[in-house]
């Protein structure tokens, strides 16, 4: 393996970061500059993780060891590198804590966790969801709609998301994202209006979007709802910790 790309700083992006290039001794981790820091010195992102899971913190990401700053190849806002039968060119939003890739002999982009989730397990269903799930820490509304307007004007053949897939739709997926963006910000700013909390709003979330399921067909106990209950607790976090 010859380079390693960071996505983003969030800690279940970088925290085996450490490890895996024990196994690629060989290999250069590619990074925005601003990611520097917290990959040699994790050890105020480790506190704030261990703070939201307590003692599900150890299960979940350890042992997370810090990376050596002569592997990080620090990498700027369009810059390129040329792979041989890949060209890629590194898109850094301003003030944004996480980095797209593009792929431009494929014209595909790897969006990291900067749009949300695809739930390409109900593809056997011929049922395409997307929801604007993103971490608090990488939210901004204003940097997340230039995100998706940009990603409009480049008539991408395909996007990929973290945890994970493909998608070919990118028209579909860019529409759907904010579709549900739009209406998880009325009913964040509803329910902080009537003075309700993080709870109240996981289940407005899920109402929304188990009925939209509802609509084509997928049964309440399909599997996919152990995934999309997650990532609305997270989508529910980040919106009221953004409005409030």
């Amino acid at each position: 393996m010859k380079f390693i790309i960071v996505s983003d700083i969030e800690l279940d992006s970088i925290g085996g970061l450490g490890v895996l290039l024990r196994s690629c001794p060989n290999a250069q981790v590619i990074a925005p500059t601003s990611f520097t820091h917290t990959l040699t010195q994790p050890k105020q992102i480790i506190a704030a993780t261990r703070a939201i899971y307590g003692e599900h913190f150890s299960d979940n990401f350890e042992p997370i060891h810090a990376v050596d700053k002569e592997v990080i190849k620090e990498v700027s806002n369009k810059e390129k590198i040329d792979l041989g039968e890949r060209a890629l060119q590194f898109v850094i939003p301003e003030n944004a804590s996480f980095m797209l890739t593009y792929d431009k002999v494929r014209n595909q982009l790897y969006t990291g966790h900067a749009l949300g989730v695809y739930y390409d397990q109900l593809q056997d269903d011929n049922v395409d969801l997307f929801l604007p799930s993103v971490p608090a820490a990488l939210f901004d509304l204003d940097t997340y709609r230039k995100t998706i307007t940009s990603i409009e004007q480049q008539n991408l053949n395909a996007l990929y998301f973290n945890h994970f897939g493909k998608t070919e739709k990118v028209d579909l997926a860019l529409n759907q994202l904010n579709h549900w963006l739009e209406l998880f910000i009325l009913l964040t700013k509803e329910t902080i209006t009537e003075k309700g909390n993080y709870n109240d709003l996981s289940s407005k979330l899920l109402t929304v979007v188990h009925h939209y399921l509802r609509e084509q067909n997928i049964p309440d106990n399909h599997q996919i709802y152990q995934y999309i209950i997650l990532d609305i607790n997270t989508c529910a976090l980040t919106l009221l910790k953004y409005f409030k």
